[in-house]
C-alpha cells in the first residue's frame, strides 16, 4: 500500500480518500473480525515535511485505524512516559521500562481498535531498533523486531513528490526553531539583566 498525499488543506478529496481505507477496514472486520486481516499493525515510513501529520490525524479520525504518531522520537520518549504514568528508567537498557513502554504503547497507539499505527522516521528506525533489542535480544533484522513488538505490520511509504518544496518547507521549520530559540535566549538574557539590576538596587 503507497500513499500518495500530498500536504494541504483538507478537502473533500482528501476525505474520499481516507473513506475508501476506511471501508476497506471494515470490510476486513466485518469479514471474520480483525484476526482475518492480514496485518495486525502499520508502521508509516515517511520523511520530515512529508504531509505524515495530516495523514496520521486523519487516519485516526477514522476510528478505525488506531492512533498514529512518533512514539519513538528520542527527544518525546520520556515525555511520553511521564504523561503515561510510566516509570523513568533507572539506566540505559532498564528492560523493565522498555517493556511497559512498549506495552503502553500498544495500548495508546491502538486506540481501542484492531489495528495499531506508528509513524517511523528513517533517523528514528535504528534507536527503535535498539530499544527493541533488550526486549528482543535475538540476532534479529530491525524488521523481525518491530513484528514481534507490534505483531504483523503494513508498511505504508509517505514520500512527497514535490521535493523541492519539501526541502523548502524543511528550511522554513529551521528557521522558525532558530528564532524561537534566539528569541527564548534574548529573553532569558534581559530577564537576568533586570534581576541582577534590581538585586543592585537592592544594597
Amino acid at each position: 500500500m503507497a500513499a500518495a498525499l500530498e500536504p494541504g488543506p483538507i478537502t473533500a478529496e482528501r476525505l474520499t480518500w481516507v473513506e475508501g481505507g476506511r471501508r476497506d477496514i471494515e470490510r476486513a472486520q466485518a469479514s471474520g473480525g480483525g484476526s482475518r486481516m492480514a496485518f495486525s499493525s502499520y508502521i508509516i515510513a515517511a520523511t520530515p515535511r512529508s504531509g505524515s501529520t495530516e495523514l496520521c490525524d486523519l487516519l485516526a479520525g477514522t476510528g478505525l485505524a488506531g492512533l498514529p504518531r512518533s512514539y519513538y522520537r528520542r527527544d518525546d520518549v520520556l515525555d511520553h512516559a511521564r504523561t503515561w504514568g510510566v516509570s523513568s528508567p533507572d539506566l540505559i537498557g532498564d528492560v523493565a521500562f522498555e517493556r511497559a513502554y512498549l506495552e503502553t504503547v500498544r495500548r495508546v497507539g491502538s486506540a481501542q481498535s484492531a489495528v495499531f499505527g506508528l509513524r517511523l522516521m528513517w533517523p528514528t528506525v535504528a534507536q527503535l531498533s535498539a530499544r527493541l533489542s533488550f526486549i528482543h535480544p535475538d540476532p534479529l533484522d530491525d524488521a523481525g523486531r518491530f513484528e514481534l513488538a507490534f505483531g504483523k505490520p503494513l508498511y505504508i511509504h509517505l514520500s512527497r513528490q514535490d521535493k523541492v518544496a519539501q526541502a523548502v518547507s524543511g528550511l522554513g521549520l529551521g528557521r522558525q526553531q532558530v528564532r524561537k530559540s534566539s528569541t527564548s535566549r534574548s529573553c532569558e538574557s534581559r530577564r537576568g539583566y533586570v534581576q541582577r539590576t534590581w538585586a543592585q538596587s537592592d544594597d
